[in-house]
């Protein structure tokens, strides 16, 4: 990458004593420009090819704008949106050691045999599946801080915790959705 060179020309300086560092910051600009993005000259000019976002502190909201960035959680890089009102909104929820579990419906461990789980905006967690049999101990793949919502179906009794439930259901093979954070 060309490198730049800032305050050129100076007033006291010709364009001929410039014109090699002024060539230089051209390239250098195009460059920079031309890293994620569509090439200048191409019918898509500008237009982004991917989007690569350092990691910061919430900015701040500004005027008729959303901003999006990027921040750590949990050593954990997500995607943040805050809005002009100064609200934060949490985008994303990478959690690469259950990856193989998000937003699927795939053969799990027994007593689970499908399920999944999928995040929320606002940071909540929901997780689901099917169960063998009418009685059973499941172990959430991602524990709860605090659980808010639980629902299996045909169940008569059970108790449930943040890293799992039990359950005693009518007819075998129930389904449940659990929410929390």
């Amino acid at each position: 990458m060309a490198s730049y060179t800032t305050d050129i020309p100076q007033a006291p300086q010709s364009l001929g004593e410039t014109q090699q560092p002024i060539l230089n910051n051209f390239n250098a600009i195009y460059d920079g420009f031309r890293k994620n993005h569509e090439p200048l000259a191409g019918t898509n000019a500008g237009k982004h090819t991917i989007v690569q976002m350092t990691d910061q502190a919430d900015p701040g909201g500004t005027a008729n704008m959303l901003t999006f960035y990027n921040k750590i959680i949990s050593t954990v890089p997500q995607l943040f949106m805050e809005s002009q009102g100064n609200r934060v909104y949490q985008i994303s929820k990478f959690d690469d050691a259950n990856f193989s579990h998000f937003g699927q419906f795939i053969a799990l461990n027994a007593p689970t045999i499908f399920g999944g789980w999928t995040f929320l905006p606002g940071g909540l967690i929901l997780q689901y599946g099917q169960i063998t049999g009418v009685t059973a101990n499941v172990v959430f793949t991602i524990p709860y801080t605090t659980v808010y919502a639980f629902f299996c179906s045909n169940s008569l009794s059970g108790s449930v915790s943040t890293t799992g439930f039990t359950v005693n259901s009518t007819a075998g093979q129930p389904y449940f959705i659990v929410i929390g954070v």
